[in-house]
């Protein structure tokens, strides 16, 4: 008798048990994907939470923490940690929501000794940071963290750079 016809005989006697096999191979594929395509979903409104100096080219003036995530930023929790030469000031921010697009200015609490860190003067503290650490929440309940350093001097040169590259425009137009 050919192979073949003893593995078709084999074939239709387990046929039952191939069935389920395959079936279960199937039903995981399905789940994986399923759970794949919810969990995209679910990184599609992740909030995500941006921060800065905020002023005009030559007075750095506030703290600016805004969501630039597509959810909303929830029960935020952030640890804000200026060091600014002989400056030293710690302070909590703590925030119910941020939705997407929204912002808080934050004052660095610098009143006190420095009415403002004027950029390109003799008081210049071109050495400080700004160090924040915290967490928030996403609408799944999940838990995020805020970890970011702004480095001043990296701020304080690239305004020259662009005050200079400004300068240098108007000179090339104008002459």
């Amino acid at each position: 008798m050919p192979w073949f016809l003893d593995a078709i005989g084999w074939l239709d006697q387990h046929s039952g048990s191939l069935l389920a096999v395959i079936t279960a191979a199937y039903a995981t594929m399905t789940y994986l994907l399923l759970r794949e395509a919810r969990e995209g979903r679910r990184n599609q409104l992740l909030p995500k939470m941006q921060a800065d100096l905020y002023g005009d080219s030559h007075e750095i003036r506030t703290l600016r923490i805004r969501n630039v995530g597509i959810g909303p930023a929830l029960d935020a929790r952030v640890d804000i940690h200026v060091d600014w030469g002989e400056i030293k000031n710690d302070r909590i921010w703590i925030e119910g929501s941020l939705m997407p697009g929204e912002e808080r200015f934050l004052p660095l609490g610098l009143e006190d000794s420095w009415t403002g860190i004027v950029i390109g003067q003799k008081h210049d503290f071109d050495t400080g940071s700004v160090r924040l650490d915290g967490t928030f929440r996403d609408v799944y309940e999940r838990k995020h963290n805020i970890n970011q350093k702004i480095d001043v001097m990296e701020i304080i040169r690239s305004r020259r750079q662009s005050e200079v590259r400004e300068t240098w425009g108007r000179d090339r137009i104008g002459g």
